[in-house]
């Protein structure tokens, strides 16, 4: 009679097969739909992130402008706003850096932006334009693979 009572309290110990599965399982469900929607999540600052450094550095390109009296031309880049430019007549006055930093941020996907000088057609005007080709890297795409760039923000 003793031995019965064994083999019924061993049976009703632990847990069986199936139901770790089954709870392994809807674990497996539940972080999926965890982590997908803190992917989105993560994706969606990263390109406020990079709206907010564009801004940034524009900000900074215009003080640059202020100072010398044009925007740094397409070889200097944004490396103007932390080294004085070439022209001796710009590098007088120049009043950077322009950043905080030491270095030119990188996009929050890690690559550099891309600075791009250029002119109103028949004004001489100059515009410049900062650009984070997205996380894809690549130029165009869509969602979060779209460019990131000032002129897209002030249109």
């Amino acid at each position: 009679m003793r031995q019965r009572h064994t083999d019924r309290s061993r049976r009703q110990d632990g847990f069986t097969l199936i139901e770790i599965m089954v709870v392994i399982v809807i674990l497996g469900i539940l972080a999926g739909v965890v982590s997908f929607g803190v992917i989105r999540y993560i994706d969606d600052a990263r390109v406020r992130q990079a709206m907010l450094q564009i801004a940034n550095l524009k900000n900074a390109l215009d003080a640059f402008k202020l100072d010398t009296g044009n925007y740094p031309s397409q070889e200097e880049g944004l490396g103007a706003l932390l080294e004085p430019p070439a022209d001796e007549r710009a590098a007088k006055q120049w009043k950077g850096p322009y950043l905080e930093s030491d270095e030119i941020p990188n996009d929050p996907w890690g690559n550099a932006y891309l600075y791009q000088v250029s002119e109103y057609p028949g004004t001489g005007v100059e515009r410049v334009e900062i650009i984070s080709y997205g996380k894809d890297g690549a130029q165009g795409g869509e969602s979060y693979n779209a460019d990131v760039s000032n002129r897209k923000l002030s249109d």
